[in-house]
């Protein structure tokens, strides 16, 4: 087998840490459970735009999931928009594009905090 394209100890262990089940990751990555899995166990690669999206939800960077860098602390976060940008982008949108912005937002599950 080709050398893993993620460190799969490191995407459980970010995983179990930041309290997301398989499916709850698989979710936000637009992946399945079993594929989780599978990258956990060492049985996959993940193409690299799902390493970046398991990147993006896990709070990490692509090279810390692949074990380039050896601590979180060299971990860059990935980039946030920024907040003033968005909601000018958002008050910017048609009364029509708002409102089924504001319907798709109502229709995602939230995390429970």
């Amino acid at each position: 087998m080709s050398r893993p394209a993620i460190d799969p100890q490191r995407l459980k262990t970010r995983r179990t840490s930041v309290r997301l089940t398989r499916k709850a990751l698989g979710s936000r990555v637009g992946i399945s459970a079993k594929s989780v899995q599978q990258y956990e166990d060492g049985l996959r690669n993940p193409a690299p735009g799902v390493v970046f999206n398991i990147a993006q939800a896990l709070g990490v960077s692509e090279e810390w999931l692949r074990g380039q860098v050896d601590t979180l602390e060299q971990s860059a976060p990935p980039p946030r928009p920024n907040l003033f940008s968005l909601v000018s982008s958002i008050l910017a949108l048609s009364p029509e594009d708002r409102a089924a912005l504001l319907r798709l937002l109502q229709s995602e599950p939230h995390p429970a905090g």
